[in-house]
C-alpha cells in the first residue's frame, strides 16, 4: 500500500532502482508529478513499473483539443535537443525547450558593450498563457547559464556594468549604441505585458515550466 514518502526515503529508494528506472526518472524529472513518483518507487515488481511507465505516457498523449499523439516520443525528442544545446536539463532554456517545445523564431543579442549575452526567443502561441511571446533570456554578468528576465529583476541585469536592479548610481550605457536596441525594448515591454510586473511576473514565469496537467487521482 502506497504511503508518504520523506525525502530520505525518496532519495533511498531511487538509488536502489534497476538502472532502466532510474534512467526512467532521470528522463522525466521535469514532468512527473510528486504522486507519480512516490507510487512508482513503492511499486515492488518490475512488471508493474513496466506497466506503470506505459500508463504515465498515455494519461499525457491527448493534447489540449482532445486528440492523441506520441507524447512520448515528442517529449523524448525535446529532452534530446536540450542535452545537445544546453548540456544539462537544469537551466531555465532546456526546461523551456522540454516543457514547450523549440521557439519558433531565436534573436540573438550581440551587443558586447552594451548589453550581456541575450537571446530573444519568440513562441507564437504559448498554451499556458493563452498568448504569443517574445522571452528573454540572458547570462548573468556574461558566465553561466542563461536565465529566463523577468520584470522583477530589472532592466539593469540586461546591461554590461549595471549590477543592481535600480541602476542606482552605476553608469548606463548607451543602448542605442546598439543596432538592435528597440529589438530588446520592444521584447521587454511585451514580456512586462504577459507575464506582469513585480511580483506578479513570478507567478506568470512559473506557468511557462508548468508541465502538460495530468489527472493523477488514479495512479
Amino acid at each position: 500500500s502506497r504511503r508518504k514518502l520523506s525525502k530520505k526515503e525518496i532519495r533511498a529508494l531511487t538509488e536502489a532502482l534497476d538502472q532502466k528506472y532510474r534512467s526512467f526518472l532521470n528522463l522525466v524529472e521535469i514532468i512527473i508529478t510528486d504522486d507519480e513518483r512516490e507510487v512508482f518507487l513503492q511499486i515492488k515488481e518490475n512488471y508493474q513499473k513496466d506497466k506503470f511507465i506505459e500508463s504515465f505516457w498515455k494519461r499525457r498523449s491527448i493534447d489540449s483539443q482532445g486528440l492523441r499523439t506520441d507524447y512520448r516520443a515528442v517529449y523524448t525528442r525535446r529532452v534530446e535537443q536540450a542535452l545537445e544545446q544546453f548540456h544539462d536539463l537544469h537551466n531555465d532554456r532546456a526546461r523551456m525547450l522540454v516543457v514547450n517545445g523549440a521557439p519558433d523564431a531565436v534573436i540573438p543579442i550581440e551587443c558586447e558593450d552594451v548589453y550581456v549575452p541575450l537571446q530573444i526567443w519568440y513562441y507564437d502561441r504559448i498554451e499556458a498563457l493563452k498568448s504569443k511571446v517574445y522571452l528573454i533570456f540572458y547570462q548573468p554578468h556574461g558566465v553561466g547559464p542563461y536565465k529566463l528576465w523577468l520584470p522583477l529583476d530589472g532592466v539593469g541585469v540586461l546591461l554590461v556594468g549595471v549590477e543592481s536592479n535600480m541602476m542606482t548610481g552605476a553608469r548606463v550605457p548607451d543602448i542605442q549604441r546598439c543596432f538592435e536596441w528597440r529589438t530588446v525594448q520592444q521584447a521587454i515591454q511585451y514580456t512586462s505585458t504577459v507575464l506582469g510586473t513585480g511580483a506578479f511576473s513570478m507567478q506568470g514565469a512559473s506557468k511557462l515550466f508548468d508541465p502538460p496537467l495530468v489527472e493523477t487521482e488514479g495512479v
